[in-house]
């Protein structure tokens, strides 16, 4: 009978290797993870290899579990909270919270670095204006791209201050794969403590050096990007911060990048591919969400005119 309690086992996956807790579950599944290829999130090891299992006994109430249930929110929260690419197509379907990662990829440099701008720009607009109201925003440059006339013009076209929206946005350069990790691993955090009120946290071309310095060796480069993501993930989550990280699909002739990318697109919560149509010049813009969870992926494809993308740069006026 609903609301009865009744004893009953949880089982505990845990990495033998690092500790940490992997999953919890009312059935006992380690044949499955011993038939997996999945890895242990923060230290990389095969989880078939490190795992080991506790059972903790719980009280278990005849009800759906908390975890489980909706969250409740007013309508405006649920329309407010979110930043939007002020895309008709893409905004439905797409939605960016605080405490979540996001990956951005695509052949192309240009479709990248106009929407991680666009996005830049409108995480400072008020949530009137469909913006996040963040009186910061952290641009990490991690490959030295950054077009600060493009964010003008972006700034412009939505009517801000330009002076005001360029002194919001910090920027971080680096040189070197491991100032870029130093920077990620142990220097963000008291940077997002420094401009409290940052909501936003932007990483343009993650892979970047990782993939182009001749010197550095696969046994280097997987556990860095691992820490990096690790990281990015925690400080999401515990700061309650909207990570948003760029890499380019083909653009890396590195013989490790597709081992570099799987690590990284397996930590992300959402990711949007972007893709040129072969027989137009419309784009395809696929949009994925984990559900790590779950053990599925919910995705979507959009078609979009390639137009849409920067027509802010090229219009005159906002519409």
């Amino acid at each position: 009978m609903g609301g009865q309690c009744r004893d009953q086992h949880l089982i505990k996956y845990y990495c033998s290797k690092c500790g940490a807790l992997l999953r919890t579950t009312e059935m006992d599944i380690h044949f499955k993870f011993y038939n997996s290829n999945e890895e242990c999130p923060c230290c990389g090891s095969l989880i078939s290899e490190i795992l080991r299992k506790e059972k903790e006994q719980s009280a278990n109430i005849d009800l759906p579990s908390l975890s489980l249930l909706p969250k409740i929110q007013t309508a405006y929260e649920e329309f407010s909270n979110r930043l939007t690419f002020d895309i008709e197509k893409i905004d439905p379907v797409l939605k960016l919270i605080a405490g979540e990662s996001v990956c951005v990829v695509s052949a192309n440099k240009m479709y990248n670095n106009i929407l991680l701008t666009r996005l830049c720009i409108r995480a400072l607009m008020s949530e009137r204006q469909g913006g996040f109201n963040s009186s910061k925003v952290i641009f990490v440059d991690a490959s030295n791209t950054l077009d600060i006339y493009q964010y003008i013009n972006f700034a412009r076209q939505y009517g801000l201050n330009i002076k005001k929206a360029l002194q919001s946005i910090i920027i971080s350069r680096s040189f070197t794969m491991y100032q870029l990790a130093n920077i990620l691993i142990n220097e963000l955090s008291k940077v997002i403590e420094q401009f409290d009120g940052t909501k936003v946290i932007i990483i343009s071309d993650l892979l970047y050096m990782f993939v182009n310095d001749p010197q550095v060796q696969i046994k280097e480069a997987k556990p860095l990007i691992r820490q990096i993501v690790n990281e990015i993930r925690k400080m999401s989550s515990y700061n309650n911060i909207l990570f948003i990280i760029s890499f380019y699909s083909n653009g890396y002739d590195h013989p490790s990048a597709h081992i570099y990318t799987r690590i990284l697109l397996h930590r992300i919560d959402k990711c949007i591919v972007i893709t040129k149509n072969k027989d137009n010049n419309n784009l395809l813009v696929d949009i994925k969400i984990n559900k790590s969870k779950n053990h599925y992926q919910e995705r979507r494809r959009i078609i979009l005119q390639e137009k849409t993308l920067h027509s802010f740069l090229t219009s005159s006026s906002k519409k």
